[in-house]
């Protein structure tokens, strides 16, 4: 199972070489056309990256979620999650999106 949130299986993603031919692919991306364009996608979530990881940890596994867009921030975020106890994810901005 391949987990893909906001990139793109174009030229930047290596068209997804490398992966086997049998994997079973979710995508979560912003814009629809985008979803199972170069590789089928078995789910494919359109909406905001943050927003739908945060959603599913919290609501589907009732879990912890955050979004993180400071370095030092990191840590606290992380420590959050552990000490939930709960299955976590910690969405780490870590560059500008492509223009």
């Amino acid at each position: 199972m391949v987990l893909l949130i906001g990139g793109r299986l174009d030229f930047r993603g290596g068209f997804a070489r490398g992966y086997s031919k049998d994997s079973k692919w979710i995508q979560v991306g912003i814009e629809a056309d985008g979803i199972g364009h170069i590789r089928e996608a078995e789910v494919g979530i359109v909406g905001d990256a943050k927003a739908v990881l945060k959603q599913t940890m919290e609501e589907a596994l009732d879990g912890h979620g955050e979004f993180v867009k400071k370095p030092e921030d990191i840590r606290p975020a992380l420590e959050r999650a552990f000490a939930s106890g709960l299955p976590a994810c910690v969405n780490v901005m870590t560059g500008l999106a492509p223009s």
